[in-house]
């Protein structure tokens, strides 16, 4: 019975050691220095100059005026969709994604397999934003108002579509700049903005459309935060709780599991030049006198705690982040820095970089050059 025991025990701390070798030759990898780069495979562009791609989760998506083609991480076309839009905007969450005809009225919904839903809209569409789950918050703007359509596509009837409507009215609450969706559509957050002859006063709104907010009242208006002389261009749910909210003067972090809660408040006093956010992270691209270039990328937890801040050698205009890294490029130069702050790779590159997106393991990644679709791998040495 004691040498069962024994055996037990050795057998424990051997599997023990063994996950602990796995862990740390993972991290060693993850934090490995590259200093050059190798293309593994390049496919030709089928695509027009103006198409534009977005990170996607597993993999990219290119959009433009006649559909929507999803790639996946080594540059394999997954689906294909085809609308005709006359100025389409593009936004992904989890397996589906969303494109709206800005200015019209036609938004398209894709799900993993590339079947699609479209939905018609009474009015001009402003902004639009997907949950993980494929509903869909809709900004709609007329003259003197704007309408808020949370809408789930996917809904056994047209009857049960509709999950909720927003009004507002620009003499009261000022002009809607942006709205998003919370990663299992209860939740939706806007931004406003008014200008008086007092000054500029911006609002960010809150609203859940889960029993809570079906309690408090009958907008469905869970916080309302009002700002002075600052106005809230970006928003975006960072986790299914946590909203970014980004101004010219100030970033916000809130927590909002039921009712939104300002977590952390930061003076942003840099341009911002580029954002990218991911789930539990946000990067972005700012100006740096300081700096050579006079470009910084700062990384974010998504609680607001700084991961780092790194001056860039070159003037970088696209920025994105991913799992373990988040990356920077401009046309001829890019950064790729893990969530740690170690610098993995920095140098030029023979692509004329459109686009860049992480690949199927940490070493490889993708990228849109101006004739090409390409799969490049990081290496330690020269060969």
């Amino acid at each position: 019975m004691k040498n069962k025991k024994s055996l037990i025990i050795i057998s424990a701390i051997f599997l023990c050691m063994v996950i602990a070798v796995l862990v740390g030759a993972a991290i060693i990898k993850r934090e490995k220095n590259y200093k050059y780069t190798e293309v593994v495979s390049r496919r030709d562009r089928e695509d027009h100059a103006g198409s534009k791609y977005i990170k996607y989760n597993d993999g990219v998506i290119r959009c433009g005026n006649d559909g929507i083609t999803a790639l996946s991480k080594d540059g394999e076309m997954k689906y294909a969709g085809a609308f005709t839009m006359s100025n389409p905007a593009c936004v992904a969450a989890g397996h589906y994604v969303a494109v709206a005809d800005i200015g019209g009225t036609e938004v398209v919904v894709f799900d993993e397999k590339g079947s699609e839903k479209s939905v018609s809209m009474l009015s001009p569409i402003a902004k639009v934003s997907v949950s993980e789950q494929g509903e869909l918050a809709v900004l709609m703007s007329s003259d003197d108002a704007y309408e808020i359509q949370v809408l789930d596509p996917y809904a056994e009837s047209k009857d049960s579509m509709l999950k909720g409507v927003i009004y507002t009215y620009i003499k009261d609450d000022g002009y809607a700049l942006d709205v998003a969706i919370s990663k299992d559509g209860a939740k939706v957050v806007t931004s406003y903005v008014k200008v008086t002859a007092a000054g500029v006063n911006s609002s960010l709104t809150f609203y859940n459309f889960s029993g809570v907010g079906k309690g408090e009242n009958a907008d469905r208006i869970v916080g309302v935060f009002p700002y002075k002389d600052m106005i809230f261009t970006n928003l975006s749910f960072l986790d299914n709780n946590t909203v970014l909210a980004v101004s010219d003067k100030e970033t916000c972090v809130f927590k909002m599991s039921q009712k939104p809660e300002l977590l952390t408040e930061k003076e942003q006093k840099e341009e911002i030049i580029a954002l990218a956010t991911a789930d539990g992270a946000y990067a972005m691209l700012v100006k740096d006198e300081e700096s050579g270039s006079g470009v910084r990328l700062d990384a974010f937890s998504a609680s607001g705690k700084e991961l780092f801040k790194k001056k860039l050698p070159f003037q970088a205009s696209f920025v994105e982040i991913g799992l373990n890294d988040v990356w920077a490029a401009s046309e001829k130069d890019m950064a790729i820095i893990s969530k740690s702050g170690r610098v993995k790779y920095s140098g030029e590159c023979d692509q004329n970089i459109q686009f860049m997106s992480e690949g199927s393991r940490g070493d490889l990644f993708l990228i849109v050059s101006g004739g090409f679709i390409e799969e490049i791998k990081l290496k330690e040495r020269s060969e």
